[in-house]
């Protein structure tokens, strides 16, 4: 088992308090404190917990996207413009590629939303029942944080790819 956040805390000789306000930048704390954790924490090998983060935070930092093909220039596309948002606001993307098959789609959108993601971009081959989309439709949530990433879409015809984004905007209050 690795390091535990009250061994940081014992090499840097602060309190726990103290080694979570620096690690999380949530309260002003003296340089030399902060640097002296810091050099705790690469000398006792610490690693954040981002599960434990995430419970307390009610948000994972990380946006799903379910694509059908990365071999499809719009969707390839899609999913660079998607990780250049997501990098650009600090959060992680979590790529599922569902290989064209609807039943793949509705099983990566539960994986997904299992994961508590913050958010889920469904990139679809044509599915008649359209599974997926009802699964993210009936599992509407709000997380306490303010994150949110907006993605424009438009549908091509003659039932080809049904996701090209245009604009990814990720905004944090």
């Amino acid at each position: 088992m690795g390091a535990k956040m009250s061994d940081v805390a014992r090499a840097a000789n602060v309190s726990m308090s103290t080694v979570s306000h620096v690690l999380n930048g949530t309260r002003k704390v003296h340089p030399d404190t902060v640097r002296n954790v810091n050099q705790a924490v690469e000398a006792v090998g610490y690693i954040r917990n981002s599960l434990a983060r995430s419970l307390a935070r009610s948000s994972s930092g990380a946006i799903g996207v379910a694509i059908a093909t990365l071999s499809n220039y719009y969707f390839s596309e899609t999913v660079r413009a998607i990780e250049a948002a997501c990098a650009k606001s600090g959060l992680m993307m979590i790529l599922v590629n569902t290989q064209k098959d609807p039943e793949q789609e509705l099983k990566a959108v539960k994986a997904l939303h299992e994961r508590r993601v913050d958010g889920i971009v469904l990139a679809s081959e044509y599915d008649p029942e359209n599974k997926s989309l009802q699964l993210l439709e009936g599992q509407q949530h709000t997380h306490g944080s303010h994150r949110s990433a907006a993605v424009d879409v438009f549908r091509s015809g003659g039932g080809g790819e049904q996701a090209i984004v245009s604009r990814v905007d990720c905004t944090f209050d």
